[in-house]
Formats: C-alpha cells, structure tokens, sequence
C-alpha cells in the first residue's frame, strides 16, 4: 500500500464488529472513524503512519518494555513510542547504534532490550544507553564499505541459562553468554545454515526453523523434529502455546510462493489436528511472509499478505477486516502487552494497535442503511429508541429492534427522557 492511499487513514479508529453503529461520538476528536461489520467480537483498530512521526512505515518487531514504553523495530532505526510521541535512536544521534536496520527484538526475563540488526549486530539496551555486543570471530563479517557481506539477525530468543540466541541469515545460529559467543552449523546438527527462526518455549525447549525444517536443541546439538503431518510441508514460522507447546505454521513451497497455509500444534511429542477449515485459500499466493500468536485469552492470530485473521478456542476462523482498503494490508509482526492490546507491525502501513471495544453498537436494518440517526435516548425499561431523517422511529429492546413507520407519527423524530418522580 503507497503512502498515500493511506495518509487520509493515520489516527481512524476502524470498528471491527458484530454490528454496524447507529450513531457514535467515540474519544477526542483527532481523526474520523469509519464502521465495518464482521462477524469478529467488537474491537477498534487504530494506525500511526510517518504523518503521525514514525522514521519509516516498516516495522519488523515489537516490544513492551517494564518502563511502558513501546519498541519498534524499524529501517531507519530503533523507535521508542510512549503513546502519543515517537523517538528514534539511529546511527546519527545515538552511540552504540552500529546499524539503522533493527530487525527483530527481545525482552528477557530481566526486562533488559536487545535488538539485531540487518548488518549482523546485537545491540542491547542498558539504562538510557545502547551497546553493541562484541561477537567476537562469530560475528557475521562487514565488507569494507560496511554493508552486510553475511546474513542479518532474523530472530533472538534467550534460553533458560539466560544465553541469547541469534538466528543468521546464512549463518547459522550464535550463542551468546556472559561475552561469550558459540556458533552452531550445519556439523551441530542444523539441516542448513538459512535459519529463520529460534524460540525457547514454556516448557523448556529450544527450537528453530531451518530451510523449512523445524529443529529441537538437545544435548548440545541440534536435530530435526520428526513426525510433522504431512511430510511434503515446510514449516513457515513457529510461535509459543500458552500451555507450554508450540504453534506451528506449514505450507508447500514453491520457488515463487508459498501455498496451502495450514496451522498445527505440537505438545509433549504430539501433533494436534490441524486448525481448519481455513478462511484463506489453500492455492493462494499470498502466505510468503506470516506472524502467528497465540493471545492471554488463547485466541490465535495468524496474519497474512492476505488479511489477519483470529481463530477462537472452539469457535473458528474469522477475517479481522474486510474493508477492501485495508485486506492486502502486510502484517511483518505480532505482539501483545501485559494490558491485552495486540500490537502489529506492518510492511508499507507503520504500527497497527488493536483493542476490545468498550462501546456496544447497534444495526440499522438494511432498508434503512442510508438513513442517518438524528437522536437517541435509553428508556427505564432498558431499551434504546433512535430518531432518524426519514426512515421513521426505531427501538433496540431485548436483542430485538422494532420499527415504528411514518404512519405511526415515527417521521421525524426528537426524543428525550422524562425525569424520574421523586419518592412520595
């Protein structure tokens, strides 16, 4: 999405809901607000864009630090956003930034920050400092003019020794620890040197993605995890189950994409039936780049080029949005604060927050959708009535709503609440 196709969208809140509003007033006015209707439970979608100060609209990770601050992982360096103001560290004005390209981030069980880089450093936060890390021999090698001769950072995990993992593109994987680095590679038991992905699950468990193949840590070598259904898929991404297991995504991959997007979770040495059906199509062309979490609630969200989508624990797949402007939307992450908000970061659009709406809203029945509600007002009795320009006279009681027609003197309508009587 070009930059200015969405300008006229930075600081909407987009309704995502169950049903479509008759009249809202919602927040400070800072931006319009356009209503979809889904079947999605309420949420209220808000972007920040370069308009609002973001150096670059591509965010490649996100992270919530103890101190409330949000960190974004951008091209044009490491960005700090407090919730209305956003401030870059790069190369030009902080020391100890050797890269503007930060590709991923972790948060350890200290709190602490680090980020990697597409250069192949590892830089971690320090107070109101930053330093890169001495990788010593392991560190992936600098041509001459400084770009990356070797692959970047892809991902950082920390094990339960506390040691930080980098994922090389290329390279391998390095482990960090107390200013020691050790590299694992293809004669530590790697099927390859194009690693994509390292976690460290609740249960202990060290794992990577490598060229497609998911691989477990165990005695000091890697080996690759066997018995995923079916054979013929390439593992895409992995992400942590909130009950120790880890969620993994799969897809047959062609030298131009990556289709048949299926989703599976592996527990105690079990798979689990895949998650389908899928609201997505299976020869689709759109699945080269996911983000998969698993929220506090044990909802999924499984974001593609195609659109992000949230599947609920005996319920099923549901799109997030379905306006045609934001569906091709490409989300590059997904993360979730100690407060529930979900936070996407996406490709050519900035940063994306989602959050349950605290507002109910209320559907004009069809034949009265180009009608505008002019007033509205609760009854004692709970129910709600709303006037419109024309289309007459509505109230909203017990899940219902009723009509009252032009005939019945519901033409124009004003409205208002009688006072309760007082007590005798």
């Amino acid at each position: 999405m070009c930059h200015s196709s969405h300008r006229a969208l930075r600081h909407r809140l987009f309704s995502c809901g169950r049903l479509l509003a008759l009249w809202l007033c919602l927040g400070p006015a800072t931006g319009g607000f356009a209503v979809e209707t889904t079947v999605l439970q309420d949420v209220v979608l808000r972007n920040w864009d370069l308009d609002d100060g973001l150096p670059s609209a591509r965010i490649n990770a996100v992270a919530r630090t103890s101190d409330g601050y949000l960190w974004l992982a951008t091209q044009k360096g490491l960005v700090r956003f407090d919730g209305a103001r956003f401030v870059t560290f790069d190369t030009s004005n902080t020391p100890g930034m050797d890269d503007d390209r930060v590709s991923c981030l972790l948060l350890d069980k200290r709190g602490d920050l680090w980020a990697g880089t597409a250069g192949g450093t590892l830089i971690k936060r320090m107070g109101a400092a930053f330093r890169a890390q001495d990788l010593g021999t392991e560190a992936p090698s600098r041509a001459v003019d400084g770009s990356s001769a070797a692959g970047k950072v892809n991902a950082l995990a920390e094990d339960g020794q506390g040691a930080i993992w980098l994922a090389i593109e290329g390279m391998g994987l390095i482990r960090f620890h107390n200013g020691k680095t050790e590299a694992f590679s293809i004669n530590s038991g790697l099927p390859s040197v194009d690693v994509r992905k390292v976690l460290f699950d609740g249960g202990g468990r060290l794992w990577a993605v490598a060229d497609g193949q998911l691989c477990l840590f165990e005695g000091g070598r890697w080996r690759a995890s066997g018995g995923l259904p079916p054979a013929s898929q390439a593992v895409r991404t992995i992400s942590p189950a909130r009950d120790g297991g880890l969620w993994v995504a799969t897809g047959t991959v062609d030298p131009l994409a990556s289709r048949d997007l299926r989703l599976y979770k592996l527990r105690e040495g079990q798979w689990t039936a895949q998650l389908g059906p899928y609201p997505w199509p299976q020869d689709s062309q759109q699945f080269q780049r996911l983000a998969l979490l698993e929220d506090q609630s044990g909802r999924i969200w499984c974001a593609t080029a195609g659109g992000v989508f949230l599947y609920t624990p005996g319920g099923s797949w549901q799109r997030l949005l379905s306006v045609a402007l934001w569906i091709q939307v490409e989300v590059m992450c997904l993360a979730e604060d100690e407060n529930g908000l979900l936070w996407m970061g996406t490709r050519t659009t900035g940063l994306l927050q989602v959050q349950k709406r605290q507002v109910m809203t209320l559907p004009l029945p069809a034949f009265a959708s180009q009608h505008a509600g002019l007033t509205v007002c609760a009854s004692r009795d709970g129910s709600v009535w709303c006037g419109t320009d024309g289309a007459g006279i509505f109230r909203w009681q017990a899940e219902q709503m009723s009509h009252f027609e032009t005939n019945q003197g519901g033409d124009q309508f004003a409205c208002c609440r009688a006072p309760r009587r007082p007590p005798h």
